[in-house]
């Protein structure tokens, strides 16, 4: 019978997600024709003796992998390896609008261990985990959820190691132009809407700085349906603000001019 494998010291200890290294193992009885394996996955050895084994790491992610040595039928200990956390570099844009169409923004860094999906790669944006579209080891993409706010925290987690954090804004309201009925009658009441972008779902209308009245179920992130209140004459400021207190550049509204249907 042969010893049992013993693994004493493994160098280095952690790698990149991309694997590819050169690791080296110490210890004794490894015999003439070992392998080795991390967390399940067969390594290719590049010099060994009983003592000492030198190995190309695999691919892969998490601060705990199993190493072990196999001898004929004899396993060794286990001992120990790691890959590093992700690292968030910089993100491909540090704005999108509140909602809308679809946005999609990548994130470049390292060690985002490609390949990975489900439980053990997230990424979350203030909180909310967002839809992830493309993993490579040094960028991944993911869709922007809806939402509003300035300076959110935007990290990466992978195999439950957590990236450092990178900040991420939504726009402000943007007004592209304002469309209304023919009558603006200045007793107000009549219909317009506001056309743009980031308007979120929630916050308020002035016109003229007065407050117009919206219904919630006609606000959306790209149009919001007001009644105008009462008012009068031309080019009066309309201001949207969100429910962030993010204030819109004006458009502006215009009451009808007088109109005189009798003289007595």
């Amino acid at each position: 019978n042969f010893n049992i494998p013993i693994i004493g010291r493994v160098d280095p200890q952690f790698d990149n997600t991309t694997g590819k290294s050169l690791i080296e193992l110490f210890g004794s009885d490894f015999g003439p024709n070992p392998s080795v394996q991390v967390s399940g996955s067969s390594c290719t050895i590049n010099n060994q003796s009983h003592v000492y084994i030198q190995f190309t790491s695999p691919a892969g992610f998490g601060a705990i992998n199993d190493i072990v040595v196999i001898s004929g039928d004899a396993t060794s200990n286990k001992k120990n390896f790691g890959y590093y956390p992700p690292e968030i570099f910089r993100p491909q844009m540090s704005y999108a609008n509140t909602g809308g169409p679809e946005q999609t923004i990548a994130i470049y860094g390292a060690n985002f261990a490609g390949g990975i999906s489900g439980s053990n790669l997230q990424i979350r944006l203030n909180g909310v985990l967002c839809f992830t579209r493309i993993v490579s080891h040094d960028a991944v993409t993911f869709v922007v959820p809806e939402g509003f706010g300035q300076n959110l925290a935007v990290n990466v987690t992978v195999g439950g190691q957590i990236s450092n954090s990178v900040m991420f804004s939504y726009y402000p309201p943007s007004i592209s132009f304002v469309t209304g009925g023919a009558v603006r009658s200045t007793s107000g009441g009549n219909t317009f809407a506001i056309h743009g972008d980031s308007f979120d779902t929630l916050g308020s209308v002035t016109v003229g700085g007065a407050t117009a009245t919206c219904l919630q179920s006609s606000w959306n992130h790209t149009l919001i349906e007001c009644q105008a209140p009462a008012g009068s004459g031309e080019d009066n400021e309309v201001i949207v603000i969100t429910q962030d207190n993010r204030v819109s550049s004006p458009a502006y509204y215009s009451y009808s001019a007088p109109l005189v249907t009798q003289m007595t």
